[in-house]
């Protein structure tokens, strides 16, 4: 009885590993999708609203290989595109976001990252290889560039293109010429995905990834009060009061629609606002209601990704 159990646990023993010998392998993949910023200008209790308002896209290359048969690590690029707006994101619920609507703000962000990836994949964890789909959880941690950029619309109605925010010191971090709001941030993504495999070379995919951002000015804007303007035009020129401050601004800058139109909902006649004359006494530096261009806590933003796995065995 107990050969025939020895020979049963060989036989056993010999078949898991050659139902795992592929998995040791290496893997390349490309993809991208949709991008969703989360922060002050999309804060994360309204975050249906962000599912489809301001979405942008992002692209990532891959490698990846398995260390044991149910965990790989990886190396990746990615390139991602995020974007706020106070004006289209508080359009969606105004009786509660009117004074980020009253604040006006925008930007752009281009995120370059590298980074480092550990997979879990959960169908592997029996010590059986997955005849078609693969489901993984993951985490990791990049190192990412931003560059922010927004548009100036002038009285004349034309578009000024801004191509980097942070020389202006919108956010107020610094006041005398020294760059504290840095464009370099670590990020750490969370999230999970599954894999379908075509044949043994070739797989597609679906993740979708949650990125914790080490800093509370992805999208430019912090918890720091509104800067002085007679200080900001001394030390950064007059654009950065226009950018620092955009409460008085007569069209938004995403659809070059008249504020002055757009302030006559009686929201705004109610706590006392009637047009742009006197928006200034309630946004901005010293402001009676906000005198504070955002609100504690850190950015992120979430991630789609489709993308096309190709895969090397030994």
């Amino acid at each position: 009885m107990r050969i025939i159990i020895l020979l049963l646990s060989v036989s056993l023993g010999i078949s898991a590993q050659d139902s795992l010998k592929t998995q040791y392998i290496s893997a390349i993949s490309i993809g991208g999708g949709s991008a969703h910023y989360i922060g002050d200008l999309a804060p994360i209790k309204h975050f249906p609203i962000s599912l489809n308002t301001n979405v942008k896209y992002n692209v990532v290359f891959d490698y990846s290989k398995f260390v044991i048969p149910y965990w790989s690590i990886g190396a990746n690029a990615s390139y991602t595109v995020i974007a706020g707006d106070d004006f289209t994101f508080a359009s969606n619920n105004i009786e509660e976001l009117w004074l980020n609507y009253l604040r006006n703000l925008n930007f752009t962000s281009l995120v370059f990252g590298a980074g480092v990836e550990s997979r879990i994949y959960l169908t592997r964890l029996n010590g059986r290889e997955p005849n078609r789909f693969d489901f993984f959880v993951s985490n990791g941690v990049k190192l990412i560039r931003r560059q922010s950029k927004t548009s100036l619309i002038t009285e004349m109605g034309k578009e000024v293109k801004i191509r980097d925010l942070t020389q202006y010191n919108t956010a107020g971090a610094s006041n005398r010429g020294n760059a504290s709001n840095s464009v370099v941030h670590t990020v750490f993504p969370f999230g999970f995905g599954i894999q379908f495999h075509i044949n043994k070379k070739i797989a597609l995919g679906l993740n979708l990834d949650y990125n914790f951002v080490q800093s509370d000015l992805i999208d430019d804007v912090g918890n720091d009060p509104y800067p002085e303007p007679t200080e900001l035009q001394r030390y950064f020129g007059p654009n950065s009061v226009l950018l620092s401050n955009r409460a008085a601004e007569t069209r938004t800058i995403s659809t070059f629609q008249s504020r002055s139109e757009l302030l006559s909902n009686p929201v705004f006649i109610e706590n006392g606002i009637y047009g742009l004359d006197n928006i200034n006494s309630f946004v901005g530096y010293q402001g009676s209601l906000s005198d504070r261009r955002g609100q504690v806590g850190n950015d992120s933003y979430y991630t789609s990704r489709f993308y096309l796995v190709y895969k090397f065995q030994k």
